[in-house]
């Protein structure tokens, strides 16, 4: 599981560029992500379900890599100032939110998974970008 972890984080990582807005770079690592689900779905599960939890080990290298890259965010100037660390958290939930909508659905495709993270993104980001 950690390796696995690890292997997709760095994945993760090399996705996300320092001369792209905040915004470009989650919905980049957000595409990444649902591409998993729809095509990987036994990794998604065993990295972000199985093992999701504030007192894992295993995610707090997750939630800190997304932490950094809020707080790189504000200090930019792209973010208003909020709590990274909470902020944290609610982007990583919708990665396993969206997992449960999608797990009740039959036969989706990867556009329809890629709409319902892109959605709940544009919801989280318009709370969080500076206008």
């Amino acid at each position: 599981h950690n390796q696995t972890s690890m292997e997709l984080m760095e994945s993760v990582k090399a996705c996300i560029r320092p001369d792209r807005s905040f915004a470009k770079n989650c919905k980049t690592v957000y595409k990444m992500i649902s591409e998993i689900l729809v095509y990987n779905p036994d990794t998604f599960k065993l990295i972000f379900l199985n093992q999701y939890s504030p007192n894992n080990e295993s995610i707090k290298p997750w939630l800190n890599m997304i932490k950094q890259s809020i707080e790189y965010g504000i200090s930019k100037g792209e973010l208003r100032e909020v709590d990274s660390e909470i902020l944290s958290y609610i982007l990583l939930d919708a990665f396993v939110v969206n997992q449960m909508i999608i797990n009740d659905k039959e036969d989706i495709s990867n556009e329809k998974v890629e709409e319902i993270f892109l959605t709940e993104l544009d919801i989280i980001l318009n709370g969080i970008i500076k206008k």
